[in-house]
């Protein structure tokens, strides 16, 4: 098997098609302009395995650069994603060897390090590369209905019911009850993105160790030119000034946070309690957020009765020895959430 480099013009319908084949997820054509040649941090890198024999691809691994704040100083580094073997070559020898290729810019200390959202399959592959998990993403979900949780016979469904009306009757109460922290805070929806966004990820770029860069380009391009996803945009103001944000999704009967910044406590207060609000208008069952296992928002969003669900790995690779190992590489160092996945 060879690896190479892949040019992401010449070699653009070989990798929509692998990618389409192996990831049904994959959007094809539009969704691989966007993903990979109209980054604001730059083109993606990928890299194609190849049968010597025939010519034929037969995987591709992905590398999408993205700015990362790091102790307040603004780095470039990597979102892997878009890993894919042809069925009749999975086996570990060629997933090692593209995986391999694709970190070597990283393993060797010219790009500053890399994390990845792996499935968990792709853990055998990083553990022969010597890397082990760093943490875990958990959804955490917070309940808004409880009519469809409570299950009983039909001769007490009414009864049931009304336990239920009062149980979601209560959780609105609570709720209400943690907002009023909040209340100097003003919530509106909106798809504004403009340089007010620039000026709040400068101001909160060290609120935690770790976090990628939120500004008005990355926005503008992650959400709102996304082609397979309708994200909407809730942002917090106090004294006319940006202090927080929120973008929401629905998927089905529930509401999903995949992007939350603030400038401090009570901005996050605010934008849950926005959030949940919207979720309840539209009667929605549930509100989640997935975020690093350990991270302060973790905890805080655990203060807002948001509950651990299931949770999958998450992976950070540096040069060893490096000047970021041990620099990025805790967890709960780091603000992640669903919109720094690779898509």
């Amino acid at each position: 098997m060879k690896v190479r480099e892949a040019d992401l013009r010449a070699d653009r319908q070989v990798l929509i098609d692998l990618l389409r084949e192996n990831l049904p997820q994959h959007g094809g054509a539009a969704h691989f302009d966007w993903l990979y040649l109209q980054n604001p941090a730059g083109e993606a890198k990928a890299w194609l395995a190849e049968d010597p024999a025939s010519g034929d691809a037969i995987g591709v691994a992905a590398a999408f650069p993205r700015r990362m704040y790091v102790r307040g100083e603004l780095v470039s580094c990597w979102n892997l994603g878009d890993f894919a073997i042809r069925k009749r070559h999975r086996s570990l020898g060629p997933a090692v060897a593209l995986q391999r290729a694709c970190l070597r810019e990283v393993t060797e200390g010219r790009v500053a390090f890399a994390y990845d959202h792996p499935a968990s399959n792709m853990m055998a592959i990083y553990r022969r590369l010597g890397i082990e998990a760093t943490g875990n993403v958990v959804r955490f979900a917070k309940p808004l209905r409880l009519d469809d949780r409570i299950k009983a016979p039909a001769v007490v469904k009414p009864v049931a019911n009304g336990v239920a009306a009062i149980g979601t009757l209560l959780l609105r109460t609570l709720d209400m009850g943690r907002a009023r922290a909040a209340s100097a805070s003003r919530v509106s929806t909106g798809e504004r993105v403009d340089e007010r966004f620039d000026e709040l990820d400068r101001r909160t770029c060290r609120e935690a160790r770790v976090r990628g860069s939120r500004d008005a380009d990355y926005l503008k391009w992650r959400y709102l030119k996304s082609p397979n996803q309708r994200f909407e945009v809730l942002t917090v103001t106090q004294d006319e000034t940006l202090t927080g944000y929120v973008v929401f999704y629905q998927s089905g009967n529930n509401g999903v946070i995949a992007d939350l910044l603030a400038d401090g406590r009570q901005g996050v207060d605010a934008l849950v309690a926005g959030a949940v609000e919207l979720a309840r208008q539209r009667d929605l069952r549930t509100l989640s957020i997935p975020l690093l296992e350990g991270s302060s928002l973790a905890r805080r969003v655990g203060e807002w009765g948001f509950r651990a669900r299931e949770k999958a790995v998450f992976v950070v690779t540096t040069a060893k020895p490096g000047r970021w190992d041990g620099v990025v590489t805790r967890a709960g160092d780091w603000h992640v959430t669903d919109g720094d996945r690779d898509v």
